[in-house]
């Protein structure tokens, strides 16, 4: 993988909340009435939770699983990396939400290394081998 695939993870958060948020208006709460069952047949009440089909739903319900997939694979690929320095910047650059769209120096700062650059082409020379 490179560096614009795995950072792609941030991208694929935000079109992940903006789903949420269009799936929650299309989100239904039905109340229920019925049967305890045995012994006592008592009525209790139930609270279902479901969207409304059409509008979409479907589609974004499945472009969402599609985009949680990939970040799933894209974080079990950043977390089987061995080499320390390689990981730590990755995470950073990748996954770290306390960043918000970080530049390779923000990543070095919070690293405590000096050279942004070196850095950078380390990571993306590991990338390559593997």
């Amino acid at each position: 993988m490179t560096i614009r695939e795995l950072a792609k993870h941030r991208e694929n958060l935000e079109v992940i909340e903006c789903i949420d948020r269009k799936l929650a208006l299309n989100e239904a709460h039905i109340c229920v009435q019925g049967s305890a069952g045995p012994p006592s047949f008592e009525k209790r009440a139930k609270t279902d939770r479901g969207y409304i089909h059409g509008l979409g739903t479907v589609s974004l319900l499945t472009e969402k699983s599609k985009l949680e997939k990939e970040n799933q694979a894209i974080e079990e690929y950043i977390n089987s990396i061995p080499k320390r320095r390689v990981y730590k910047a990755l995470y950073h650059y990748c996954l770290d939400d306390s960043l918000n769209d970080p530049t390779w120096d923000e990543v070095a700062i919070v690293m405590g290394e000096k050279n942004t650059e070196a850095l950078r082409k380390y990571v993306e020379k590991y990338l390559k081998i593997i």
